[in-house]
């Protein structure tokens, strides 16, 4: 009798009733009432305004020292951030640093980026060798310096032709994709995307990080002597 009507009788009470709730239990799973995954933005949100450095939250109070929150970040992130998987050559040792740095890339696609803490102004020294050293340190530093407009309206132009081939690289929302395709001409593109980019990333946008980029996709050659050498 439980054939004829479409019914799995598993002989007991219990377990017939549950497993027949629904003729179809595969759809059933992807019914979107059993979807009890949180959004990005819930999760996050209380964890991105104490990063903030406005905020002045204790070190110890910020949940991305929070191991067992930071545990249950990686697989939400895992399921939802396009980030995730975009790390580039970024290394990164400790969970707080990489999700702290995940934080900052979903501030700029929730609409609320967190400004940078006012950097320190570095005086001058009027001795030759002080001033050798610093100039030494700036070259050893440029390949980490954000880019400049400069340097990315370089990039645009020397790489036109191949905007479509930066995008899975950059990790940006297909949204932003999208609105810097309006562009006229492949160099306006381009330059949207760069654009775009920097701003996502800020100070992970450096020479360093698009030469890997453009070293992973073989156009390492079209960006010569863009960036003065160490």
């Amino acid at each position: 009798q439980d054939a004829k009507m479409g019914r799995f009788n598993l002989g007991n009470k219990g377990l017939t009733k549950l497993w027949n709730l629904n003729p179809d239990n595969l759809e059933a799973c992807r019914n979107e009432e059993r979807n009890f995954l949180p959004s990005l933005q819930d999760y996050f949100g209380d964890a991105i305004d104490e990063i903030d450095p406005k905020n002045q939250v204790e070190e110890s109070y910020k949940k991305v020292n929070n191991g067992e929150w930071g545990w249950r970040a990686l697989r939400l992130m895992s399921r939802r951030s396009q980030h995730f998987f975009l790390l580039g050559n970024s290394h990164i040792s400790k969970l707080p640093q990489y999700l702290e740095m995940m934080l900052k890339k979903m501030a700029v696609d929730f609409g609320r980026p967190i400004e940078a803490e006012a950097k320190l102004e570095v005086k001058e020294e009027v001795n030759g060798d002080t001033n050798g050293d610093a100039n030494g340190s700036a070259a050893a530093n440029s390949g980490t310096l954000k880019l400049t407009d400069e340097q990315i309206a370089t990039l645009a132009v020397k790489l036109a032709d191949h905007w479509s081939a930066l995008v899975p690289k950059l990790g940006l929302s297909e949204d932003k994709v999208e609105s810097c395709k309006a562009g006229e001409n492949n160099e306006e593109i381009c330059l949207k995307l760069l654009s775009a980019w920097v701003e996502v990333e800020a100070d992970g946008a450096n020479p360093d990080e698009i030469s890997y980029i453009l070293g992973s996709l073989k156009l390492s050659n079209l960006i010569e002597g863009v960036f003065p050498s160490s």
